[in-house]
């Protein structure tokens, strides 16, 4: 039995400008980075399919031609973007840019809706930056490709963590179940269980390497956070992320 041949996704900026986005119509594809892809990376021959999709749709391609590297096929399927649910808001205290990339590309994979990087006392150093956005954004672009979830995270500016509790929480305090990953606190079993029966909007708070301090904890309790182990040791960041989002998402 000949195992199905996997299909390439790729993110097309302003895809749902295109004229002729209906099933059967033939699109011309005339981005030249995007079709050098196409043609040269991945190789793909005529009769192949691959995935197209924006911040708004995504469409199954058929190639028909390509020619002077441009590619012509025919849209077999097209519909609207749907983000997973339920959603995820994950905060995270700013890491170092090499751990935060890792988080971005875990989180974007997993269908997390918003990344919320949170500055606290452990932080020394804000690198954040406009010139990282085109970087950081373009990683979460390769982490939706490759994991299929049409979706894009939203990525929002680092603030510090008494003002995320104050406005990005109270404000909308229906919306969200609230989670703090700490060691010493309840089962992690607990969390998936109620999550499975009452599937609710969640935000997930990860502290920064060497964790939050006595009195971020206190305050973070004060908002009223529930609060989770992941497992018996200590993990990095990264690998608590990993863990805590894998867990949520597997019962979905």
């Amino acid at each position: 039995m000949l195992l199905e041949k996997h299909i390439f996704a790729i993110y097309l900026n302003n895809l749902s400008e295109l004229n002729n986005l209906n099933p059967e119509e033939t699109l011309l594809l005339q981005n030249k980075e995007i079709n050098q892809r196409i043609i040269k990376i991945l190789r793909l021959d005529i009769g192949e399919q691959i995935i197209l999709f924006d911040s708004k749709t995504n469409l199954e391609l058929e190639i028909l031609q390509t020619k002077q590297n441009k590619v012509f096929g025919k849209i077999l399927k097209i519909q609207d973007n749907k983000k997973i649910t339920p959603e995820i808001m994950l905060a995270v205290g700013l890491l170092k840019k090499n751990s935060f990339e890792e988080i971005l590309y875990v989180a974007a994979q997993m269908g997390v809706t918003q990344i919320q990087p949170i500055l606290s006392e452990k932080i020394q150093k804000n690198w954040f930056l406009e010139k990282d956005l085109n970087r950081l954004n373009k990683i979460l672009i390769s982490a939706c490709e490759q994991s299929k979830n049409f979706v894009v995270p939203e990525l929002l500016e680092p603030v510090k963590l008494d003002k995320f509790l104050h406005n990005n929480l109270n404000n909308n305090i229906e919306k969200y179940k609230k989670i703090c990953f700490e060691p010493d606190s309840q089962k992690l079993l607990k969390l998936l269980q109620d999550c499975n029966k009452n599937p609710e909007n969640l935000i997930l708070l990860f502290g920064p390497e060497g964790g939050f301090s006595n009195q971020e904890l206190d305050l973070i309790k004060t908002n009223k956070f529930e609060f989770y182990t992941l497992t018996p040791t200590i993990l990095r960041s990264v690998e608590a992320i990993t863990v805590g989002l894998g867990a949520v998402r597997s019962i979905f």
